[in-house]
Order: structure tokens, then C-alpha cells, then sequence
């Protein structure tokens, strides 16, 4: 499966929402804001699953779970079609 969004697509945030379903989300890890598919099987751990055919699901527990802040459920997304900028 190819990446749902693409380098340099906007994104819309809905950011009351909790992780379910594998719903792709946007969160804050080490600084740098990251997207990916997350379910939370219990309120220690987090599975991110992402669309990029070559990454590997990753789990994060305990204090990495603490360490992530979720933004919020990605609602909408766009992406420039055009060369020109």
C-alpha cells in the first residue's frame, strides 16, 4: 500500500479524538511530528501500524506511551498535483 499522505500534503486534525480502529493519527515523538495508524489495545501500550510498504508495525509501552503526545485523527488531507509551486 502506498503512504496515505504524501511529502508536502496538508493535513486536518481533529484533535479531541483517541486512538481506535487504525485510524491514521498525527503525534508528537522526540520532537518531531510523525503519522501513523494507532490502536490502543490497553491504556499502557500503543501499536502504530504505518502505510509505507517497507516499515514495520512499532509498539510503544509504558514511559514511551507517556512520551508521545497525540495530536489528533487526521480528518482530511490534500495534496498539490501540480510541478509549479
Amino acid at each position: 500500500m502506498s503512504p496515505s499522505l504524501q511529502p508536502g500534503s496538508l493535513a486536518l486534525i481533529e484533535n479531541n479524538k483517541k486512538p481506535t480502529n487504525l485510524q491514521i493519527f498525527a503525534y508528537i515523538e522526540n520532537g518531531k511530528i510523525e503519522f501513523a495508524r494507532i490502536s490502543q489495545p490497553d491504556k499502557k501500550t500503543m501499536v502504530l501500524a504505518f502505510d509505507h510498504p517497507m516499515a514495520t508495525p512499532a509498539v510503544r509501552a509504558g514511559k514511551q506511551c507517556v512520551a508521545m503526545r497525540i495530536l489528533g485523527r487526521v480528518v482530511w488531507t490534500g495534496y498539490n498535483l501540480s510541478d509549479d509551486d
